[in-house]
């Protein structure tokens, strides 16, 4: 009897020994996997050529109660009109005092953006990966235009390269040119030369008379008007 006691106090010792073992191996009981989520903004959705647009990106967890990851790198990406894969423009590190991430850029043509992050590990914590929503920025080339009251010449440069191609100035006579129900018709077709300059006079009615100018969509960029409207009469 004495023998057999031994043998089971062997056993029982041996399984607490394995016990043991497992128990050491196992992660802290509060470690956490959490899936991620990104998130991405424009302030604008069409900005002249030149104008830069500000972007504003996030990465989170824990969507019931949503907090800011504490690592791990948000890679910026677009697409550029024409282009077939994504390229990165910048990357930014998340760390415990990381909230929003913003990045300032000027787009050359119309550009799609988004955030891919690389997911990573805080402590006992880990976040996956994740891809945000996709901006599109449309970008409208620019007529540089300007006006000579004592000539009443509206003129211009458009850019980025415009040559030889068309600018249509419209005409209106609503009492309120900005606002969306006023009614635009054509007066003059122009050419811009070998530069993108293009010019006209403009003629002075006896009742006010408001123009501007439009270049249409084409080539990756949007169609868009003159940055200003020029009104005239005479009297």
């Amino acid at each position: 009897m004495k023998s057999l006691r031994r043998i089971v106090l062997m056993v029982v010792a041996m399984v607490a020994s394995s016990l043991s073992l497992v128990a050491v191996s196992t992660a802290p009981a509060n470690a956490a996997a959490y899936s991620s989520f990104a998130e991405l903004e424009n302030n604008y959705s069409s900005v002249r050529y030149g104008v830069a647009v500000t972007l504003t990106g996030r990465v989170g967890y824990d969507t019931a109660a949503p907090k800011y990851v504490n690592a791990g790198t948000a890679t910026l990406q677009r697409l550029p009109y024409g282009a077939s894969s994504w390229a990165n423009v910048s990357s930014k590190t998340y760390t415990d005092t990381t909230t929003d991430l913003v990045w300032s850029l000027k787009p050359s043509n119309t550009t799609q953006y988004r955030i891919v992050y690389s997911g990573g590990t805080y402590g006992a914590d880990t976040y996956g990966t994740s891809v945000s929503n996709v901006v599109k920025v449309g970008v409208k080339r620019n007529l540089g235009d300007n006006f000579n009251r004592s000539t009443r010449v509206f003129y211009g440069k458009v850019t980025p390269s415009y040559a030889r191609r068309t600018v249509y100035i419209q005409k209106s006579t609503c009492a309120s040119p900005t606002s969306s129900s006023c009614t635009w018709s054509l007066y003059k077709t122009l050419t811009t030369s070998s530069t993108g300059a293009w010019s006209t006079k403009l003629p002075a009615y006896s009742r006010k008379t408001h123009f501007r100018g439009l270049v249409k969509a084409s080539n990756g960029y949007i169609g868009g008007y003159s940055n200003y409207y020029v009104t005239t009469y005479s009297y």
